[in-house]
């Protein structure tokens, strides 16, 4: 028999802070473009659910593209707390507790100040299917080299739901030029919707629109810079099958043509 898909306990979840801000709704509207922010150092929010949790989804807000980590830790035995599992490798973590807890808190350990997008908590059970719980491969077989986050979506259109989410193969998404804040977060969230079930690797290019490949190489600090990166990720991941961006850009975007230029160089 197929376990219980968990129940969401997040809307009786009681919420208390170390720091002033008190907008805990922020990180439970849904919205990804609106965030819970902890303390600047040190920050520590602590949640207490109306009974036992199993499961807890985290989704960071990424401001400034610096790597962000935290503990998640449940009461011990002696009265104090216990780390029992970490984050911050991905924007968003599934969390499941091997010992269910009705009290857990989620401690920075990083010099940024760390922001929750949405933080969503559940019973004991299956994890539902629109929660993401991400992994990082080690080979692919399929890679998807795009300009922007929605690239994936508004010029590939089924190649994602056709060969991760129906077909099952090994999907890699790459991209140059990731941003920051909740363009990140939805970028993971379509991924997840098609199928793809590996975190996309972010090249860290500049946002901008250089028009020709030779003006975006110069933005983007070089063209040998540009190419190599292109080279790491494919080495990285060696994809049997490559796709990116057509030489004209789609409709001209100079990341767009750069990004078909260096792969094939």
């Amino acid at each position: 028999a197929r376990a219980e898909t968990a129940r969401d306990l997040t809307a009786g979840c009681v919420y208390e802070t170390n720091g002033r801000n008190q907008d805990f709704h922020l990180m439970t509207d849904g919205d990804l473009g609106t965030y819970f922010p902890f303390k600047e150092s040190g920050g520590i929010l602590t949640v207490i659910a109306p009974e036992e949790a199993g499961g807890i989804s985290v989704m960071l807000f990424d401001r400034f593209g610096k790597p962000l980590s935290y503990d998640l830790q449940v009461p011990g035995a002696d009265g104090g707390w216990v780390t029992v599992d970490q984050g911050g490798e991905y924007l968003v973590h599934w969390h499941a507790l091997e010992a269910p807890t009705r009290q857990f808190r989620i401690v920075a350990a990083c010099k940024e100040r760390m922001r929750i997008a949405e933080l969503r908590v559940f019973a004991p059970g299956e994890r539902p299917a629109d929660i993401q719980s991400w992994s990082t491969l080690e080979k692919c077989d399929l890679m998807l080299l795009t300009a922007h986050p929605d690239d994936e979506i508004l010029w590939f259109a089924g190649l994602l739901p056709t060969y991760a989410g129906e077909r099952g193969y090994r999907v890699q998404v790459s991209v140059l030029v990731p941003t920051g804040g909740n363009r990140k977060l939805e970028l993971l969230s379509a991924l997840w919707h098609c199928g793809v079930t590996a975190y996309p690797d972010f090249l860290g290019f500049l946002d901008k629109n250089g028009k020709s490949p030779d003006r975006q190489y110069a933005l983007w600090r070089g063209k040998n810079r540009v190419i190599g990166k292109v080279v790491e990720t494919i080495r990285r991941f060696r994809p049997e099958v490559l796709v990116t961006h057509g030489e004209k850009g789609e409709y001209g975007h100079g990341a767009h043509k750069t990004a078909a230029d260096a792969v094939k160089q």
